[in-house]
């Protein structure tokens, strides 16, 4: 029996390859990769849990984020990142497979889904620079590419792959429902670098800037209204109650180079200053969190102001003021 790693997200596209091999006799492994801003909205676990496959997990490469500064340079839109990211991907499950002995790599590509990632050169491209070469299958449109090498040999029967194509989804939503699965109309949700808003743009100049690539500050630029203030130093506001409470747990449970400002007596959003802790980007934190939340006129106003070191200290003012004093405590 043939032993594949299967590139896994946990969408429906995945878990349609994963159902596929294993009716056609493959013995699978599931491999979910981290991308340092999570890529789609699809829970791995619950999906491999559900269809009784053994989930291992790995993270991208130290360089993974590399191909950013070359976007940045381009002036090319963010998505452009979108084969690079597969790439690197492709490069990771051929670990996993030297390291387990496993015979070949297999992801849910459609192909022609998606014009920034799933184009015929797109595979090729894979294929070549994981160094998997023919060892890497897209099971869902495999009828449509070349013979790979677990074809070859006899322990895979390619009529008993797919034939899917094109951006559609009828064929898709077709197939899940001969698995039992539930269909998906939305398509595959992505790379947040390329959807609606500013996130990718952010993403890129971020990298760019040589700003750190931790996953919390991927997560923290999600967040909150932005304000820059010089380098790679911003301050992020909440905009309500859920981007507050998102904004204090991440402070509290990443290693951020970072300062959290919250009102103490009067009600307004949370802030966080990244990057260095100017005394200007202090003052423009506070500044803005008194500002947004529209205080009386004179009305007093005390702001905690929590660092890595030491305990917090408290600002007071009143709304009148120009600038806080920073060095009351």
């Amino acid at each position: 029996m043939p032993r594949a790693i299967l590139l896994f997200s946990g969408s429906l596209d995945s878990q349609l390859a994963a159902c596929l091999l294993r009716a056609a006799g493959v013995e699978l492994e599931a491999l979910f990769v981290r991308t340092p801003w999570k890529c789609g909205a699809h829970q791995p676990r619950d999906a491999a849990e559900r269809l009784g496959l053994p989930l291992a997990e790995a993270e991208v490469a130290a360089d993974y984020c590399d191909p950013l500064v070359e976007i940045a340079r381009r002036g090319v839109r963010p998505t452009q990142f979108c084969a690079d990211c597969h790439q690197s991907l492709a490069r990771c499950a051929r670990e996993r497979l030297d390291a387990v002995g496993a015979d070949f790599v297999a992801s849910g590509h459609v192909l022609g889904q998606k014009a920034s990632n799933q184009k015929r050169r797109d595979y090729d491209r894979y294929a070549h620079h994981s160094g998997l070469g023919d060892r890497l299958l897209w099971p869902l449109s495999a009828q449509h590419l070349a013979v790979t090498w677990p074809e070859r040999q006899g322990g895979l029967d390619r009529q008993r792959l797919g034939a899917l194509s094109g951006r559609g989804r009828t064929q898709v939503n077709r197939l899940a429902q001969q698995y039992g699965l539930p269909p998906d109309s939305r398509g595959p949700t992505g790379c947040p670098l390329g959807q609606t808003g500013d996130f990718g743009s952010q993403v890129v100049a971020h990298v760019a800037r040589g700003g750190s690539r931790a996953a919390a500050e991927f997560e923290l630029l999600r967040l909150g209204h932005r304000v820059s203030v010089a380098g790679d130093t911003r301050v992020h506001l909440g905009r309500r109650q859920a981007e507050n409470e998102a904004l204090v747990q991440l402070w509290r449970s990443a290693a951020l180079e970072a300062v959290l400002l919250e009102p103490v007596d009067f009600v307004g959003p949370t802030a966080i200053v990244a990057g260095r802790p100017t005394a200007r980007a202090l003052d423009l934190a506070i500044t803005a969190l008194v500002r947004y939340a529209k205080l009386p006129p004179h009305a007093a106003w005390t702001v905690q102001v929590s660092e890595r070191s030491g305990p917090p200290r408290r600002i007071a003012g009143a709304e009148q003021d120009d600038r806080p004093d920073l060095s009351r405590h």
